[in-house]
């Protein structure tokens, strides 16, 4: 494990940080890795500790780049309703499909109708409270 952030999580960082605040808040964040973080609790830890500041820190990254931009909240709902719903989905496919590779069956391993009656409810569900978070959210 090297002494330096991982170079991954600068690249997102980078990424979702706006033009202006690039240099000041990675360098902080840097600057606090290399000299608190990495000498009190050693390589592994620091490397953790690094990636849960960055990954908190890319959704409100990406709102206030949003708003910098002058995206209507209706974008932004749409955004945050898409990745409410589809991660969700596709681990909960994702489930089935491996479970029914664990299980012998007679018939093919196709959904039903009930399931897939559900999991478009599901999926209408997740979509519309993320969009109410991300209006609220970006709207305030």
């Amino acid at each position: 494990m090297s002494a330096a952030p991982p170079r991954l999580g600068r690249a997102l960082l980078w990424l979702a940080l706006p033009g202006p605040e690039r240099e000041v808040v990675a360098g902080d964040l840097h600057e606090e890795f290399a000299t608190v973080v990495l000498p009190r609790r050693g390589a592994w830890r620091a490397h953790g500790w690094y990636w849960h500041q960055v990954l908190r820190s890319i959704a409100p990254l990406l709102v206030l780049r949003w708003q910098r931009r002058g995206r209507p909240p209706l974008l932004a709902a749409g955004a945050a309703a898409l990745l409410a719903a589809v991660p969700p989905l596709l681990a909960a496919e994702a489930l089935r499909r491996f479970v029914l590779s664990q299980v012998p069956l007679r018939a093919g391993p196709e959904p039903s109708a009930g399931y897939l009656l559900g999991m478009v409810s599901l999926g209408l569900l997740l979509a519309w409270l993320g969009g109410r978070a991300g209006a609220r959210w970006v709207g305030r």
